[in-house]
C-alpha cells in the first residue's frame, strides 16, 4: 500500500503562472494545453523534459516584441524550479539542474510535491497538466508528508494506520485561481504580482520594453528586499524587467 503507483500515463498538478493568462495565450490556447495528453521526449534530462504533441500552442500575439520574433519570447525573467517553459512551440519541464532565468515565457509550474514525479517519467510516457490553487497544493504536501512520516514509521516495526492518504490517489477538483495574484498602476508604472508555483512569484515591473529605469528600479526593490530580509525569502533573481 505505500509503494507508489508508477504509471505510463500521468497527471501532475500544476499551478497556473506566471504567464498563463490572455496577454501571451488565447482562451483557446490556454484550455487546450491543459486537455492536451502530451508526451515525454527522448531529448530529457534533469535540466528539462522535453514535450512534445501534434497539438500546437494557440497563441494571443504574433511575436514578442522586444523580447524576440516569436511569441514566446519575452524579455528575461526568473524561473522557478519545476515550471513549464514554451521553448518556441515545444514545452519544456525545468528540472533542478535547470536555468533560473531566461527570455522563455512559462504557462504554469508543478507544484512542490508533485516534483517527485518528475524523476518516475520516462520517454514515451504521456503527462497532463491539472491546475490546481494554493491551498490545494498545500493539502498535496500536508499529505505526502503524512505518507513520508508513515514510511519511516513503518521500517522501525510500527504498524500502519488504518486510514492513510496516499498522494498518488488524490482526486482533486480542478480548482484553480488567476495566474496573476495582485496588479497596480499603469503603463510603465504598471507592477504585476505573479503566481509562479508555490514557492515563489514574479515581480514584474512595466511595459514588455528595454527600459534603464525600470531595471533601476528592479535594483531598489531588490535593494529593500536584502535590508529587509523577509521570512520565508530564499532567492532573488533579478532580470531586465522583473524579479
Amino acid at each position: 500500500i505505500l509503494i507508489p503507483k508508477y504509471s505510463s500515463d500521468w497527471t501532475i498538478h500544476v499551478l497556473p503562472g506566471p504567464q498563463d493568462d490572455e496577454e501571451f495565450l488565447s482562451p483557446a490556447g490556454q484550455s487546450a494545453f491543459y486537455s492536451t495528453k502530451w508526451h515525454v521526449s527522448t531529448d530529457s534530462n534533469r535540466l528539462g523534459i522535453r514535450l512534445s504533441s501534434s497539438n500546437k500552442i494557440q497563441w494571443a500575439r504574433t511575436s514578442g516584441g522586444e523580447g524576440g520574433s516569436h511569441p514566446s519570447n519575452i524579455l528575461d525573467n526568473g524561473y522557478a524550479s519545476g515550471t513549464i517553459n514554451l521553448n518556441g512551440d515545444t514545452p519544456v519541464i525545468l528540472g533542478n539542474d535547470g536555468p533560473d532565468m531566461g527570455g522563455f515565457l512559462s504557462v504554469c509550474t508543478v507544484a512542490s510535491a508533485e516534483m517527485w514525479k518528475l524523476g518516475q517519467l520516462q520517454p514515451g510516457n504521456t503527462i497532463c497538466f491539472k491546475r490546481i490553487s494554493w491551498s490545494c497544493s498545500k493539502i498535496i504536501h500536508k499529505v505526502l508528508g503524512e505518507w513520508d512520516r508513515v514510511v519511516c514509521s513503518s521500517l522501525n516495526g510500527h504498524r500502519l494506520p488504518p486510514k492513510l492518504r496516499l498522494p498518488w490517489d488524490l482526486d482533486l477538483t480542478d480548482d484553480y485561481e488567476t495566474a496573476i495574484l495582485h496588479e497596480v498602476g499603469e503603463d510603465h508604472e504598471r507592477v504585476i504580482y505573479r503566481q509562479a508555483g508555490d514557492a515563489a512569484i514574479l515581480v514584474d515591473f512595466g511595459l514588455m520594453k528595454l527600459d534603464m529605469n525600470i531595471r533601476a528600479r528592479i535594483h531598489a526593490f531588490q535593494t529593500v528586499l536584502h535590508k529587509q530580509s523577509p521570512a520565508g525569502l530564499r532567492i532573488i533573481c533579478p532580470c531586465i524587467r522583473s524579479v
